[in-house]
């Protein structure tokens, strides 16, 4: 009798497309090395790894996301303008150091500044250190930071609460008022601090020894805005909460792909 030297494979257990897409997703590249193609290579990265996060983790998002806007809503919308005018007491108003403090901390958060500033570091000190992990962060940081004030943008002129200063100015109603064009009806989220803290988590999550200053300044950023009357400490909130949950989409992109490559301890792909 003779024997076959052919074996039946075997399927593996769970569902073929779930299997397929966690095999896709982890699949080997070669080298991109340190330069552009390194950086079109990291991009589609994160930007595959982003939407697998959000489709994997759709569930938990919407359950933090009706928790943090609920409670906002309850325990801290009622109390904006207290909380607001606390802030800006222990400062000491317009003309003082802290207002030039909270100018040039706030004014900073526009996207050619703080945040690309952030991105552009880390990408060329990984490049000067050979250091992929730290290239990667500066993909992933750049999303998000992108990300997250899209999204913010998206809600900001539909919802039309007035910043604090244009209610102060213009003798408005502390309310959401619809679709609103000037950018005075753009309070509700803020967008400042969304993009610092999209910037500001995956460096925070991955790269914990540069991460503290920057999550710092971000959570400075938060203060700033509330302190120049540009946002309500809701706002604040809201816009950091977004900024967070596009952060750790692109932080535990950064992770997987860095296990992919040898560069963290390898765990199992279906986690």
């Amino acid at each position: 009798m003779t024997e076959s030297n052919s074996q039946t494979p075997v399927k593996p257990n769970g569902d073929d497309k779930s299997m397929h897409e966690a095999v896709h997703f982890d699949a080997p590249k070669p080298d991109p090395g340190f330069g552009w193609i390194a950086f079109k290579q990291y991009w589609v990265e994160m930007w595959t790894g982003t939407l697998w996060f959000f489709r994997t983790h759709w569930i938990t998002v919407t359950i933090l996301t009706a928790f943090v806007l609920t409670w906002c809503y309850y325990a801290v919308l009622p109390y904006d303008r207290e909380w607001l005018d606390f802030y800006r007491a222990l400062g000491g108003g317009k003309k003082s150091t802290t207002m030039d403090i909270a100018n040039f901390i706030g004014d900073s958060g526009d996207l050619a500044q703080y945040n690309i500033i952030v991105t552009a570091g880390l990408w060329f000190f990984g490049r000067w250190l050979k250091k992929k992990n730290w290239q990667r962060v500066a993909v992933a940081t750049f999303m998000s930071c992108l990300l997250a004030g899209l999204f913010c943008n998206i809600f900001r002129p539909t919802l039309g609460r007035p910043r604090p200063s244009a209610q102060v100015r213009e003798h408005l109603e502390d309310r959401f008022y619809g679709p609103q064009t000037k950018s005075h009806f753009h309070g509700f989220p803020s967008g400042h601090t969304a993009t610092a803290f999209g910037t500001a988590v995956p460096v925070a999550i991955c790269i914990p020894s540069v991460g503290v200053p920057v999550l710092a300044y971000a959570g400075s950023m938060a203060w700033a805005r509330m302190y120049q009357e540009q946002h309500h400490p809701t706002d604040v909130i809201v816009g950091g909460f977004i900024g967070t949950m596009f952060g750790i989409a692109g932080a535990m992109t950064v992770r997987r792909r860095n296990r992919r490559d040898g560069l963290l301890p390898v765990r199992e792909f279906e986690e």
